[in-house]
């Protein structure tokens, strides 16, 4: 027994991974406090171009290798430096940028466990090279464990012939604020947009999904959360097709359930997304989602017919359904109940136990308490 123990309290464990987001840190605080002095993220920097994020608390101990927010491809060799100082026993790389490929080379060179953590679907990785999927082989022969946010990213791993026995799921999982936060008004809007107003997100789709909604409803109130590349196309079609919204820019991560809370419906369409928290955070405010197969979540916490819908981009189907939404109170009261519970189903706890697990599997004799 005693032994056991020495061994666990010298077993140390990186993560290395891009930057600090609200859906990931919280689990690592909770990996901080079951692992102590032994757990340590480096983050390849602060922030990234487009993604302006409130990550809120880090207790956990971590590392910036560029401190500037402006580098978005990551290729630093100084991660090798840090993980000489660090000397872990278990390198969990989040990725396959250079950065990672770096920290997953020294852990193999030094014969350290190693555990890919990705956030991926099949669609999402279609386009690829055959050089681009050829190190995802060599890196996949060469690991121990894996990690997914989601039930598409195990079919992933799956089509590299793991086996599921070395799949772990770790979701991306929202804020406790979402929760406690209390909000009695009636609902303005009645549906919602929210996110980066890029070409991914379908914005356009989303207008003409108002528009046409508007023929049949003769007042749809609309807002959209969010900013980007193609925020002001997006504004200046919806003016031109004579809807009724209000333009809230990008909102930080403690007015979100606010927000939320204002709205009826989310529209969440999508070219590829591997998850989608804004989908998560809008249930969590009994809010039903509309979405599509592209994006992760579907299937999986967005259930057809349950709490929202899983539809193709077709905009006189997404109208449809949100017509049948607004004006079927009791159809509505049942997905707004039932959005609630699934959000539940998903939290920073189980997101933490998953990676737990994970290391767990690589290193079967360490053990760690759950």
């Amino acid at each position: 027994m005693d032994n056991r123990r020495a061994k666990t309290k010298s077993c140390k464990i990186v993560i290395v991974t891009n930057i600090p987001a609200p859906y990931r840190v919280p689990a690592f605080n909770i990996l901080a406090s079951r692992l102590k002095k032994e757990f340590v993220v480096i983050y390849c920097n602060k922030s990234e171009p487009q993604r302006v994020w409130d990550a809120g608390e880090m207790s956990h101990e971590h590392v910036f290798l560029k401190n500037d927010g402006k580098t978005k491809i990551h290729s630093d060799p100084n991660i090798i430096r840090y993980l000489y100082k660090i000397s872990p026993d278990v390198v969990i790389t989040c990725g396959f940028s250079p950065t990672c490929i770096y920290a997953f080379a020294w852990a193999c060179l030094y014969n350290k466990k190693r555990i890919s953590f990705l956030d991926t679907t099949v669609r999402h990785e279609a386009g690829l090279s055959l050089v681009h999927k050829a190190v995802r082989r060599i890196v996949f022969s060469m690991s121990h464990a894996f990690i997914g946010c989601s039930d598409q990213t195990a079919h992933f791993y799956a089509s590299y012939g793991i086996p599921d026995s070395r799949i772990f799921k770790s979701h991306n999982a929202i804020s406790d604020i979402f929760y406690k936060f209390a909000h009695n008004g009636a609902p303005k809007y009645d549906v919602i947009f929210s996110g980066q107003i890029i070409e991914r997100k379908l914005p356009f789709f989303f207008a003409d999904v108002c528009r046409e909604l508007k023929k049949r409803i003769n007042s749809v109130r609309i807002l959209i959360m969010g900013d980007g590349l193609l925020r002001n196309q997006l504004l200046d079609k919806m003016k031109l097709y004579g809807l009724c919204f209000d333009y809230a820019g990008h909102m930080p991560q403690s007015r979100l359930p606010e927000m939320y809370s204002r709205g009826k419906l989310l529209l969440f369409p999508t070219q590829c997304d591997t998850w989608g928290v804004v989908a998560h955070e809008a249930l969590a405010r009994g809010i039903p989602v509309i979405t599509c197969e592209a994006a992760g979540v579907s299937g999986e916490l967005i259930r057809h017919g349950i709490n929202g819908f899983v539809l193709p981009i077709e905009k006189k189907v997404w109208a449809d359904h949100i017509q049948r939404l607004l004006l079927d109170e009791k159809l509505y009261d049942q997905m707004k109940m039932n959005a609630v519970d699934a959000s539940k189903e998903i939290t920073s706890e189980r997101s933490a136990q998953g990676i737990m697990d994970a290391i767990q599997c690589s290193i079967k004799e360490m053990k760690i308490s759950k």
